[in-house]
């Protein structure tokens, strides 16, 4: 359960990005591909290692139904998204089976390199990429 929450706050943040120059809304940009996390970040110290042990071959695939499939090691978790508060900078991951909620910043957006770094509580960042 805990490993699931660190997975969903990395997407949120990777979502809250911002969106300076870009033309697609957030959720245009989401639903292109499946994302994997090429960093992750706790209090600003890179842990890629761990949540490579933790996550092995993590990817979030958001679907254009607004449905989410998390996928790491021999694990799979499908849940729910949604702009939170009807934000484009910040969105929010519902997973049904556990009722567990959670809540990621986009802190930067790019289409171009077909990046996101998203935030999420407390103090983990993840980059992501397709």
């Amino acid at each position: 359960m805990n490993n699931i929450k660190k997975i969903s706050l990395f997407v949120l943040v990777a979502l809250s990005i911002s969106l300076t120059g870009c033309k697609k809304t957030v959720d245009e940009i989401l639903i292109t591909g499946k994302w994997t996390v090429t960093n992750y970040y706790e209090d600003g110290v890179q842990k890629n290692s761990d949540f490579q042990t933790n996550f092995p071959g993590y990817s979030i695939d958001f679907k254009a139904d607004k449905s989410v499939i998390e996928s790491y090691g021999t694990t799979t978790v499908i849940g729910v998204w949604k702009n939170y508060n009807n934000s484009e900078k910040t969105i929010e991951i519902t997973i049904p089976a556990t009722s567990e909620v959670r809540i990621y910043d986009i802190l930067d957006l790019r289409t171009k390199t077909a990046t996101i770094k998203l935030r999420s509580t407390p103090a983990k960042t993840y980059d992501l990429q397709q």
